[in-house]
């Protein structure tokens, strides 16, 4: 599964999941969270402290994997990564506001930084899609928020450039 922000994955597919024969050992579950550094908080996108930044970010760490753990029964079931870019208000990216609140973006309004990220998730997505047997749920996207998009787009370009190559 991979996860724009943490709790996105959850939200959108914790009743597919909990729907699943997951009985199969040789099964490898593994919840990718991109964008795992964050500041967010409702009205609070502004706030850029240092003790702020590492409190959400260890709340948000904190909160997904006691859920995860409550969903696959165990802590030892599932593998838990964290990539770590920085999310929209730590890039102190600006877009248009989305129905969530975040901010809205699409390729046009990719900035250095963006770009970078966007090329380091698609090779990251490379390696995963060549993984024998891979299933990969991604969310489609919370309407056009910036982090949502680039993951979103990320796979769809990793895929489509190993084509055939995709396991």
């Amino acid at each position: 599964m991979v996860s724009p922000h943490h709790d996105d994955a959850l939200l959108v597919f914790s009743g597919y999941i909990s729907s699943l024969n997951l009985a199969n050992e040789n099964d490898e579950i593994i919840v990718d969270v991109m964008f795992g550094a964050s500041n967010y908080s409702t009205n609070h996108h502004d706030v850029l402290t240092n003790e702020r930044v590492l409190t959400i970010t260890k709340n948000r760490y904190s909160e997904d994997y006691d859920a995860l753990t409550d969903l696959f029964t165990s802590w030892d079931k599932f593998k838990f990564r964290s990539y770590g870019y920085y999310d929209a208000p730590l890039r102190k990216y600006v877009g248009d506001q989305t129905a969530g609140g975040g901010p809205g973006g699409t390729f046009k309004n990719f900035r250095q930084s963006e770009i970078k990220t966007f090329n380091s998730m698609v090779d990251n997505f490379t390696t995963i899609l060549k993984s024998d047997n891979c299933t990969l749920l991604v969310p489609i996207a919370n309407g056009t928020h910036i982090d949502h998009f680039m993951t979103k787009e990320a796979v769809i370009t990793a895929a489509y450039k190993l084509g055939n190559e995709a396991k």
